[in-house]
């Protein structure tokens, strides 16, 4: 087994052999300037995020907003949560402790949704509110399941396909990642894909799984794409 400091130095050779940069946080505040300068050299003033643990840990959204920066949550129980102005509950599920009828309340008071509306209606509409708030958006932040050492690959697992969805609109998509979030080998993935399905939503796989190599190459993605990877203590514990 190559040791963890070889794998992440071949993940940037190759990640920036494919076009893309990486760049790496020693903390927290490290990883936050990192972003705030990629922003504000585009001139941005909002962007797209995932659902995602690390995001949380760094306190992305809090910072962003101290900024003036926008923040366009596109995970469907987040952007409720973000509507409510409350904090996620849980990391992968964030709104699981809300109720079909407190979700609906939050999105009734907030928007013109009519009471007592239905999960699919619910969800419909989150869609069409990401839709309209992240339409002009050019940055998108995300995590990363898995950083592919001998290709330079970002894995992305996700239910919903607005991860996808989102990457694929911006001009720009900047991902952050622990150290501890790099493997060998896309062979790897047969074995820790369904592992991570299995030990987080109970599936033998999630609905939308896919590796992106760097900014697009024919026009049909980022333009740009950067890897912060973050210690923030993890060389420590291990």
């Amino acid at each position: 087994m190559l040791g963890l400091e070889k794998l992440l130095v071949d993940f940037e050779t190759h990640f920036t052999d494919n076009g893309g940069k990486v760049l790496w946080a020693r903390n927290a505040d490290d990883a936050l300037t990192m972003i705030f300068d990629l922003i504000r050299k585009e001139k941005a003033n909002a962007i797209m995020r995932s659902n995602s643990t690390v995001l949380d840990e760094i306190e992305l959204n809090g910072f962003l907003e101290r900024k003036n920066i926008r923040v366009v949550e596109t995970q469907i129980g987040r952007f409720v949560l973000h509507q409510a102005k409350q904090k996620s509950y849980h990391p992968l599920s964030p709104s699981i402790h809300l109720s079909k009828e407190e979700n609906n309340a939050i999105l009734t008071g907030n928007f013109k949704l009519k009471p007592d509306s239905s999960v699919k209606q619910m969800v419909n509409f989150v869609r069409h509110e990401v839709a309209v708030e992240g339409k002009d958006v050019e940055v998108c932040i995300t995590g990363a399941n898995f950083l592919l050492s001998d290709s330079g690959g970002v894995v992305l697992t996700e239910n919903e396909g607005n991860i996808l969805k989102s990457t694929s609109m911006a001009r720009v998509h900047i991902v952050v990642a622990g150290i501890a979030k790099v493997i060998p080998s896309i062979d790897d993935l047969g074995v820790l894909l369904p592992l991570l399905s299995l030990h987080s939503t109970g599936q033998s796989m999630a609905a939308c799984n896919s590796i992106t190599y760097g900014p697009a190459r024919h026009g049909n993605g980022p333009e740009q794409m950067y890897v912060v990877l973050l210690d923030n203590n993890r060389s420590e514990l291990l």
